[in-house]
């Protein structure tokens, strides 16, 4: 991600042809996984504490923030996959 965010500045610099293949350069799968863990322990860490105050037994405290994660997670990535195929849709047309 800092690679990608370094050569966004660097090809901000650059001519026009060098700014035009940015948008070719991805993230590794292996980034995506530690990017994609670390967003899983932050809503994890985040909910846990508000849905702990309430006063529900602490299994269905632990459930509901494992169904909360997931949902965000699947959203996220349901939000990602639109934004892609929209742009693909968009590189096809024009």
């Amino acid at each position: 991600m800092i690679e990608g965010m370094i050569h966004s500045f660097r090809m901000l610099k650059g001519s026009q042809e060098e700014s035009e293949h940015r948008i070719d350069i991805d993230l590794s799968p292996k980034t995506i996984i530690y990017i994609l863990l670390a967003t899983v322990v932050l809503i994890v860490i985040s909910l846990y504490p508000l849905v702990g105050s309430a006063h529900i037994s602490a299994e269905l405290a632990v459930l509901l923030v494992v169904v909360c994660t997931l949902l965000a997670v699947l959203i996220g990535f349901f939000v990602a996959a639109a934004v892609w195929l929209y742009g693909w849709t968009c590189r096809l047309i024009f």
